[in-house]
């Protein structure tokens, strides 16, 4: 039977060091170098969460071989001009969207143009968007709407709720047809509260879109129009879920184009239309079919 004094020796018991006899005559060598290349935080913390760290490790390895390995089929796909989905698009729009967060959520539908929620109105829930693209804009006046982010399948927004901040600081808007979850502040605080490892999850990809938003924001405000109306092209084609088709086509109007990048809608159709009679789109009524993906591709990444 365990006595008190026991239990305290062992919970206090020192980790293991490795001795790295192995390595032999070279063992003071490496066991210096390491000392000089790894801070000693870095050392303590791995003797003491051994195991966590080499499953970090393990893990990391292996995002980052399937991330080169999904860059070269890209690079292979366009080479042979062939249509390429990338898995972490797939798996994107239902990573976060967790059972029970599903269990929770109200789910509504928006068509396209459709405003969810005005800025300064009282921001009780936090959303979703499982289908569909929309943006989050501001009001400039005269009937303009600024837009301030983006938001993609998968992504969460709304987080003024989170925050218990009591007013949204923008509106939201749907670019093409959307389905929204709803999840209330008591709801979700109350999943979180029952799941204590769902928030870690979804602070990663509050934080991750944060990002994500920043690179879009410079993208936006910054690059020429030809590169960005290719990119967001490229972007709702995604959305939509026809970029691997032959010919992607969005269900959009050169009003909303305009509206989405800031720009005249007079620019948007002229560039539409130069770009028709070069044969990269086609163009119907409210909708653009890309008829030649990889050029309007190179044309987004292209650097001035």
């Amino acid at each position: 039977m365990y006595t008190t004094s026991t239990i305290e020796i062992h919970s206090f018991s020192q980790p293991v060091y490795p001795t790295l006899h192995w390595l032999g005559p070279h063992r003071l060598r490496v066991l210096h170098l390491r000392d000089r290349l790894i801070p000693w935080q870095m050392r303590h913390f791995y003797y003491h969460h051994e195991t966590q760290t080499r499953l970090g490790v393990r893990l990391s390895l292996g995002i980052t071989i399937a991330h080169l390995f999904n860059l070269m089929l890209q690079t292979i796909a366009n080479m042979c001009r062939l249509p390429y989905v990338s898995p972490a698009d797939v798996f994107q729009a239902g990573a976060i969207l967790l059972p029970g967060l599903s269990s929770i959520a109200r789910r509504i539908s928006l068509p396209r143009g459709k405003k969810l929620y005005e800025a300064d109105q009282p921001a009780n829930d936090v959303m979703l968007l499982a289908e569909g693209y929309g943006r989050l804009c501001m009001e400039q006046g005269a009937g303009r709407c600024l837009t301030v982010g983006l938001v993609a399948p998968g992504d969460l927004f709304g987080e003024e709720a989170l925050l218990d901040v009591p007013e949204r600081e923008s509106s939201f808007e749907t670019v093409l047809n959307s389905q929204v979850d709803i999840i209330s502040r008591a709801a979700f605080t109350q999943l979180v509260n029952d799941n204590p490892h769902l928030l870690r999850a979804i602070t990663e990809h509050l934080a991750q879109r944060l990002l994500i938003q920043q690179r879009h924001m410079a993208r936006l405000a910054f690059e020429p129009l030809d590169r960005r109306l290719a990119w967001m092209l490229i972007e709702l084609a995604t959305a939509t879920n026809t970029i691997a088709h032959p010919e992607p086509t969005i269900p959009i109007y050169h009003k909303d184009l305009a509206a989405l990048l800031g720009v005249w809608r007079e620019t948007i159709t002229a560039t539409l239309n130069r770009w028709a009679a070069e044969g990269l789109i086609v163009q119907h009524a409210g909708q653009i079919v890309l008829k030649s993906l990889q050029q309007l591709r190179k044309m987004a990444d292209e650097t001035e």
